[in-house]
């Protein structure tokens, strides 16, 4: 890792980058480049299949389990209820998820979200 942070952090600078997009930002060579972004200043955006298997997740600046975002939104929005659509829509999201029926998770590196012969591939 040593080495591959020390490439990345030539490469910032040679190349001029102003701004680099990651897959996750955690594991080895991302994880190496992540950290050349931040003792160089520039920033960064990891990328991460989302929660609940919709969409993706960026997290600007942190790796994939950052949670300065989601710590300032709880504390913005921390105090506002639901409406009673929202609740009923995340009541069946976490209620799929405990009965592993969210075919968006099954297949994906979770197993126990999937009910033992119902796993369907990963979508896309």
């Amino acid at each position: 890792m040593r080495v591959m942070y020390g490439s990345a952090q030539r490469w910032i600078r040679e190349e001029g980058i102003e701004g680099v997009l990651l897959f996750n930002g955690r594991m080895d060579m991302t994880a190496a480049v992540r950290a050349a972004c931040e003792s160089t200043g520039v920033p960064f955006v990891t990328v991460e299949r989302a929660w609940f298997g919709h969409g993706l997740m960026l997290v600007p600046n942190q790796d994939c389990l950052g949670l300065v975002d989601v710590r300032r939104m709880s504390r913005e929005y921390g105090d506002v209820h639901l409406s009673e659509v929202q609740a009923a829509r995340a009541g069946r999201i976490a209620a799929q998820r405990f009965l592993a029926q969210n075919r968006l998770e099954c297949g994906s590196t979770i197993p126990m979200l999937c009910k033992p012969g119902g796993r369907t591939p990963r979508p896309g």
